[in-house]
């Protein structure tokens, strides 16, 4: 899926910037003879105007299509056929995607924690020996035998 790619050409051809902005989508292109600094500026720019963001696209089950950051989805659940992705601001219910399809699509962010849920490591605030679960924006997510290990890994 290039078009997820983040590309910055380094060419000699002058012509090619039409080609290069409409068919592969890139950012810029640099012309030679160029520079480590022509380079590490417009990857600067990059990151600034949020090009290199990760996004996921989500089809709900209205069919809308919702564009979230990779960053922001914080966990997700599975009941029957419907899985209910949550994010920092919101929670997206769909039933077009499997579980190794969510993590297909988020780079690996999400990892398996147990057969009903995925989570994004990043936002566990505590784990609970006791009841086995762990806590992601206050709610209590268990943690499935054969997750555990790579969980805290």
């Amino acid at each position: 899926m290039y078009y997820r790619t983040s590309i910055l050409f380094l060419t000699g051809i002058t012509n090619a910037l039409t080609y290069a902005l409409s068919t592969f989508h890139c950012y810029n292109y640099i012309n030679k003879p160029y520079t480590c600094e022509d380079i590490l500026n417009q990857l600067e720019q990059m990151i600034i105007t949020g090009y290199l963001e990760q996004f996921t696209t989500i089809v709900d089950t209205d069919r809308i299509l919702h564009k979230i950051r990779t960053e922001d989805i914080t966990y997700v659940n599975s009941i029957r056929h419907l899985k209910a992705i949550h994010t920092t601001n919101s929670i997206i219910q769909t039933r077009d995607y499997s579980f190794d399809d969510l993590i297909s699509m988020t780079n690996n962010k999400l990892t398996p924690c147990h057969k009903a849920y995925l989570i994004n490591t990043c936002y566990i605030s505590s784990y609970d020996k006791v009841t086995n679960s762990i806590v992601i924006n206050g709610e209590s997510i268990p943690v499935g035998r054969k997750y555990k290990i790579s969980i805290f890994n």
